[in-house]
């Protein structure tokens, strides 16, 4: 005989070695707060639907509750003959209530009752270790963002390769940690159903309400398949991957921390409350806490490779191989948290050495690609300008100067004379091609990609102007206008000089009738870029032809490229991404909508418009984008249809300036005002070009609204503005 619960039908006891051997108390205990937790609302659940009194549930709830306490202060000897925490606590019950509390297991079995407690277990784990990384997240991005400024050399092969900031370097590791929380928020969502009532693998025959106890256990739902309710481990498998991946991550971070710590780096220096010293040698200041971290790595991993050994060929359904799943769950638990909770404080004590790793970052000819890149943006192969930098970097290396002073050394006045006469005295290679002129006449010179690089620029440039105020030095726009202008004017004009250079302006009435090819001609000698606000576009399409210098459309009759990338910016700075958004036009079919056609779904937007009649875009262009963009294009007969759902809604004047004396058409019901707003989606922007007539196209109070992103769109005018001109120019 036995006194196990299941040695009804044993006539003999459990050896004792055995009974050691069989036992998982000494490590499962971990799960006693979770066993009760599942233990009170099966109880509940079995009280609830009459599988026993409602108040004997009562009773095992308030008992469990007491035991709950009990476990907490250690009043417990654990004793292994009871196997392991589930049994052990079901003892204390039957001690506490008597034979009520035999009752507790009805329609359960351990097989469920284990897993359910796992599941519990894993999902606070996920929440601790979710925490702690977006703590350090954090910390990296305040790290970051103060040190915009400081730059560094990058490295290839742990051999210097190319300069980077700083705070690119941290931004990196928070992609890898955010990456990292994604993977721990999926599982999460993944894991997050009930195993209990599934029994030991075919359900019970008993009325059991598995839903309810999901419910309350505060689960999305039941494992349907009994089987694999039981049997399944995945979660602790994707738990132990998951913190293998962001072990890898601390330890790839903790290595260059380590190596920057190092004298011959000297890029970190270690607070004296997180580094230890040398039993014998008095002069050591040793990195322990990232090693540890690299270390402990290690065990981790084992972990992972544990369970998947563990798991790799059991039978349906469990087995009691699965009894070794717990313990490299507790310790990877408990050694990522340590880790990740050390980090946080640990990197809030270092200082970086910013002033030596700037220095760093001006040795090892790490200009090298750059010039590359300068050739190639002038015409020349990557494999000729390659190679020709290489013999630079070569020649630099015998004459053990930097590349910056020898093709000073060679030519101090510009570059290009520097690549000129260097081609001649190494091996005669190939001069640099001139680039071919870029224009932004109507918007489709500039390809998905074009347009990405122009908004990240002009991202850059808003946080950090100062970084670029001599980008252009010495360069000169021209701005021709033969349409009036406030807002063209002033954001080019601003444009243009923060980044060191300067503007000069024409107006219609200060020049002398000539034709557009004439005037770009006379242009080309004396600027850098000409920007054109025009009436006529045939002038600018004649201009083009002409222009061996970048020539930007400020506004035309048919066209404002400019405008829809402010506006495109606007978005991406609201959404956080284009792609997928729905912008609904209504009103006037003029320049605005012709550009929205033409560019806006390049970068994923959908269109949806709806004008009066009369009113309606160009044909050709509509036609042109319709072909180009199939389904991003669509035309509706109402104001409320066009805008339903839609992220953004745009209008503009119902009479451009200029055209006042016009016949407007008939726009009743056309304008745009809170009714309107309240059919498109409900984190919907309003935009406009401004100027604006409020109480026509938009009503009196919409700008001022919480939607509203007039304003912004005016701002991010001058953004984009700058990061076009530095776009054309190289």
């Amino acid at each position: 005989m036995t006194n196990k619960p299941w040695g009804g039908r044993f006539k003999k006891a459990l050896h004792p070695l055995a009974t050691a051997f069989n036992a998982s108390l000494a490590f499962d205990k971990a799960l006693y707060p979770y066993d009760i937790l599942g233990s009170k609302a099966h109880a509940n659940m079995l009280g609830a639907q009459g599988i026993i009194p409602a108040q004997e549930a009562k009773l095992i709830c308030d008992a469990l509750d007491a035991i709950k306490l009990e476990l907490q202060a250690g009043q417990h000897v654990l004793d292994e003959e009871f196997e392991d925490i589930h049994m052990f606590i079901e003892h204390l019950l039957i001690q506490k209530i008597g034979d009520i509390g035999k009752k507790l297991h009805t329609g359960r079995s351990r097989n469920d009752q284990v897993a359910l407690d796992l599941r519990l277990y894993t999902r606070d784990a996920i929440g601790d270790v979710s925490a702690c990384l977006q703590q350090l997240i954090n910390r990296l991005k305040a790290l970051s963002s103060k040190h915009t400024q400081d730059k560094m050399p990058g490295y290839t092969h742990l051999q210097q390769a190319q300069p980077i900031y700083l705070s690119r370097y941290l931004d990196a590791y928070q992609q890898m940690f955010l990456r990292d929380l994604s993977r721990f928020s999926d599982l999460q969502e993944r894991m997050n159903f009930s195993p209990l009532g599934a029994g030991a693998l075919a359900g019970s025959l008993l009325p059991l309400d598995r839903q309810k106890v999901a419910e309350e256990l505060g689960f999305k739902g039941v494992i349907t398949n009994t089987l694999d309710a039981v049997s399944d481990r995945d979660f602790i498998m994707e738990f132990c991957s998951a913190a293998a991946i962001t072990m890898v991550h601390l330890s790839r971070l903790c290595e260059d921390l380590i190596i920057w710590a190092t004298s011959e780096f000297n890029f970190l220096i270690l607070d004296d409350e997180f580094a230890t010293g040398s039993s014998l040698m008095p002069n050591k200041k040793n990195p322990d806490i990232l090693e540890l971290i690299r270390g402990k790595s290690g065990r981790v991993f084992g972990s992972l490779m544990s369970i998947l050994t563990v798991m790799k060929g059991l039978p349906l359904a469990y087995n009691k191989d699965m009894q070794e799943d717990k313990e490299g769950l507790f310790d990877t638990t408990r050694t990522l948290t340590a880790c990740l909770t050390i980090l946080v404080p640990f990197l809030e004590s270092v200082t970086f050495n910013t002033e030596h790793m700037a220095k760093a970052a001006e040795s090892g000819y790490l200009d090298a690609t750059t010039v590359l890149e300068t050739l190639v943006k002038q015409g020349m192969p990557f494999r000729d300008a390659h190679h020709q930098v290489g013999l630079w970097v070569a020649a630099a290396l015998e004459k053990q100067c930097s590349l910056t002073d020898l093709l000073k050394e060679i030519s101090p006045d510009s570059f290009t004379s520097a690549a000129h006469e260097l081609s001649h005295q190494i091996q005669q290679e190939p001069l640099p091609k001139p680039a071919k002129t870029k224009h932004v006449i109507t918007g489709q010179e500039l390809t998905a990609s074009a347009i990405a690089d122009i908004l990240h620029l002009a991202s850059l440039l808003k946080k950090n102007p100062s970084h670029y105020q001599d980008k252009l030095k010495n360069k000169t726009l021209a701005m021709v206008f033969d349409k009036l202008s406030f807002r063209t004017r002033l954001s080019f004009n601003l444009a243009i000089e923060s980044l060191g250079g300067i503007a000069i302006e024409s107006v219609n009435s200060t020049r002398k009738s000539e034709t557009p090819s004439d005037l770009i001609r006379v242009l080309n000698g004396y600027c850098d870029f000409v920007m054109v606000r025009t009436h006529d576009d045939e002038h600018l399409q004649e201009m083009s032809k002409h222009a061996t210098i970048p020539l930007i459309n400020g506004l035309s009759a048919l066209h404002h490229p400019c405008q829809i990338l402010a506006d495109l910016l606007s978005l991406q700075e609201c959404f956080g991404s284009l792609k997928g958004l729905t912008l609904a036009y209504v009103g006037d079919g003029n320049n605005i909508l012709n550009s929205l056609l033409l560019i806006a779904p390049q970068v994923g937007l959908t269109i949806n418009y709806c004008c009066p009649a009369g009113h309606e875009p160009d044909n050709a262009i509509l036609s042109n984008s319709k072909e180009q963009f199939p389904g991003q294009i669509n035309r509706f007969a109402t104001p409320e249809e066009a805008v339903h759902n839609a992220h953004a809604v745009y209008t503009d004047v119902w009479v451009s300036m200029g055209f006042e004396h016009t016949e407007k058409g008939d726009f009743t019901g056309f304008q745009v005002n809170e009714a309107l707003m309240a059919k498109a989606h409900a984190d919907a922007v309003f935009m406009h070009c401004m100027p604006m007539e409020r109480g026509k196209e938009v009503s009196m109070t919409l700008p001022d609204s919480p939607c509203s992103i007039i304003f912004l769109q005016s701002e991010n005018r001058l953004h984009v503005q700058k990061a076009l001109l530095i776009y054309l120019a190289y």
